[in-house]
């Protein structure tokens, strides 16, 4: 067997495994951001596997013929035995109605251990809630461990029409410090550093599943966080957003609308509105008296967006509840730290051949407009 032509098949098997390794991570990464996978994209990896295949079926037959086997006769095929036998001859003659019953020797079965698996380049992940709430919020960086700033926490309008040598009317308004900290969101976990080494596909799949649980409490935090160190204040963390007050026999929707000019009435134009998705679902299947859905038919793709404002449904927020608000203007995510994956030896990790790989990041939640959230229960009985 040419060895050059077995190594030029191996290189060829690892340059197809890495690149599937890409591929693998990067349909992870589309699954999570939108739920489903590009078509190319899934069309190249099965391309890729159906050629990885060929390649070892390649490299198998070379390694077999690489084995000498001992002399013997070459195996007489179903079909040559048949053509062969004297039966068969007879029944090739004149004899129309001739019939003949030929007995195959060294029949081959198929055999279960002979067949080579097919291993699929992909892992198989476990379920991830999608991270709406995180990315729907305007980022900036920060350089320290906490924020601080003023801002307006009265304004009264006492603006008037002035007779000529009359008083003019005094208005008032006040400021007030507030103060957001830096917090850290982090896990880890320990792994073989052989299977870190050996799969890039399941290296490459442990990395993105640590940031995304980072992400996801991050997520969270933002949302339910009660500020209690080490934790967020979160949207509807008491104190940072406004209490609606709800109209009995409203639906979701119904609230939505009311929120809206409430706040436009207050100065503020909402641009999202956070809800469950359950909530959300119920308002979907929601009938008119003739039986047809309020939000257009199952299958089409409506907008969620009534009155205006964006809906981005959030597990966090809890069922029957909601948060609308003008949040462009009065939250802004501050980033010390992006989502990122170290490794490294613990006590002795070394000599058992385990890594630690650990998953951090550090933010703050700056909410400095309370007046522009309304929140809370969306209907009363």
């Amino acid at each position: 067997m040419s060895e050059e032509i077995k190594k030029a098949v191996e290189d060829g098997i690892k340059s197809l495994e890495t690149k599937m390794a890409a591929q693998a991570l990067e349909y992870e990464k589309q699954i999570k951001d939108v739920g489903e996978v590009n078509a190319q994209l899934k069309a190249d990896l099965e391309k890729n596997v159906e050629e990885r295949k060929a390649m070892a079926d390649r490299l198998t037959e070379l390694e077999q013929k690489g084995v000498r086997a001992p002399a013997q006769d070459a195996p007489t095929s179903l079909g040559q035995q048949f053509a062969n036998s004297a039966q068969f001859k007879a029944m090739a003659g004149d004899n129309e109605n001739a019939r003949c019953k030929v007995s195959v020797k060294n029949t081959l079965l198929s055999d279960a251990t002979n067949v080579l698996p097919m291993q699929r380049p992909d892992i198989v992940g476990g379920p991830a809630v999608p991270l709406t709430v995180y990315g729907s919020l305007p980022h900036a960086p920060i350089s320290s461990n906490s924020l601080e700033g003023i801002r307006e926490t009265g304004f009264t309008n006492n603006a008037a029409e002035v007779a000529e040598g009359a008083t003019k009317p005094e208005s008032s308004l006040t400021f007030g410090p507030y103060d957001f900290p830096v917090r850290t969101i982090a896990h880890w976990i320990k792994v073989s550093k052989n299977l870190l080494s050996d799969s890039a596909a399941v290296a490459a799949y442990i990395d993105n599943r640590l940031r995304y649980g980072v992400l996801e409490r991050a997520d969270k935090q933002i949302v339910i966080g009660n500020g209690t160190a080490p934790n967020l204040s979160g949207i509807l963390d008491g104190g940072n957003y406004t209490v609606y007050t709800p109209t009995p026999g409203d639906n979701l929707v119904d609230a939505i609308g009311r929120a809206k000019w409430q706040l436009w009435a207050a100065g503020w134009i909402p641009d999202k509105v956070y809800v469950n998705p359950i909530d959300w679902g119920a308002m979907e299947l929601a009938k008119d008296a003739d039986g047809r859905y309020l939000y257009g038919v199952p299958g089409l793709n409506v907008a969620r967006n009534p009155f205006d404002v964006q809906v981005v449904p959030s597990p966090w927020v809890p069922a029957g509840q909601f948060a609308i608000g003008a949040f462009n203007r009065a939250v802004t995510i501050w980033d010390r730290e992006s989502v990122d994956v170290e490794a490294g030896y613990v006590n002795d990790d070394f000599i058992k051949n385990l890594v630690t790989l650990r998953a951090e990041m550090r933010m703050a939640l700056e909410i400095t407009m309370p007046s522009a959230i309304l929140g809370g229960v969306f209907t009363s009985s």
